[in-house]
């Protein structure tokens, strides 16, 4: 069976700004910054405002000194059903005046009462009443912690797999793989059981003038990969699949049916994206906009 012809220049190759655009910013990225966008609301609305914070904040000496009441207001927080008071104060150090608040959803102090402020001795202006809390939420608060963490792990991991791609579509060799085993994994997406496909890259020697073609492919080299999808039938539809690989390591291998968001121009042999790059940064854009407008909201509030 013939190969398909990939009309592709030799390597290196240029790879358009659009191209690296689309490869580094692709679903996973996508899904993952998206993922981290949503969590990083929890992160500064629970986990920053918890107790695991304070820890850190008062890992340092500590001085003790009384302090009053000025107010005790009702939140908009609760934690396990009961209301999250605040319990502003005053106090001084070295004849200087600080403010402070605490919190608890215990028994309030009055308005005027006396309370033992503790500070850290290095920054005063770092204080909690004693016995309450320096932040609204418990340090168990800190678990929404892992909803950024998650998102971030998979948008570094879409970043990597596209700056991958980037590369072998600049400097990857042509070649042809052919599909040798197909197993399924415990894994489905979007109700399509994933595969795992692994591959066989046959790469010929140069042929000497004069030798005996079928004597010298015995010299050939095979170099195993492995992809995993739940869309196999683009990349499983040949008898064998056109692959770019690193020349250097050739067990680097891309699927070109695998790559996302980019075509090959026949006419010119280039890469160019399938729809405006401009398009893979507005998600990007909007986690960072948006996290930057609540941790502004976070910081100037009371």
């Amino acid at each position: 069976m013939s190969r398909r012809h990939i009309p592709l220049p030799p390597p290196p190759r240029s790879v358009p700004l659009g191209v690296t655009i689309t490869q580094l910013f692709g679903v996973s990225t996508q899904l993952g910054l998206l993922f981290l966008g949503i969590g990083l609301i929890f992160f500064w609305a629970f986990a920053w405002s918890s107790e695991a914070v304070t820890a850190f904040e008062f890992l340092g000496p500590t001085t003790v000194t009384t302090g009053h009441v000025t107010a005790v207001e009702a939140t908009y927080s609760s934690e396990n059903k009961r209301r999250i008071h605040r319990v502003r104060f005053m106090y001084e150090v070295d004849g200087a005046t600080f403010d402070g608040a605490s919190y608890t959803t215990g028994p309030t102090i009055g308005p005027g009462s006396s309370v033992p402020v503790e500070y850290v001795t290095e920054r005063p202006e770092s204080a909690r009443v004693q016995g309450l809390r320096a932040r609204p939420f418990s340090a168990a608060a800190a678990i929404t912690t892992i909803f950024p963490l998650g998102g971030l792990l998979a948008a570094l991991f879409g970043l990597l797999s596209g700056a991958r791609n980037t590369r072998l579509l600049r400097v990857g060799a042509v070649g042809y793989a052919r599909l040798v085993r197909k197993t399924p994994t415990n894994a489905t997406v979007n109700k399509q059981r994933e595969y795992k496909l692994e591959y066989e890259l046959t790469i010929e020697p140069e042929m000497p003038l004069g030798s005996y073609r079928q004597g010298w492919a015995s010299w050939a080299q095979k170099h195993p990969f492995t992809y995993k999808t739940h869309e196999t039938r683009a990349v499983t539809d040949e008898h064998e699949e056109p692959v770019l690989y690193d020349p250097s390591r050739p067990g680097d291998a891309l699927l070109i049916d695998a790559v996302k968001g980019v075509v090959i121009d026949p006419a010119t042999q280039t890469l160019r994206p399938t729809r405006p790059a401009v398009l893979h940064l507005v998600l990007p854009t909007l986690v960072l906009l948006g996290n930057a407008v609540y941790l502004g909201v976070l910081l100037v509030g009371p």
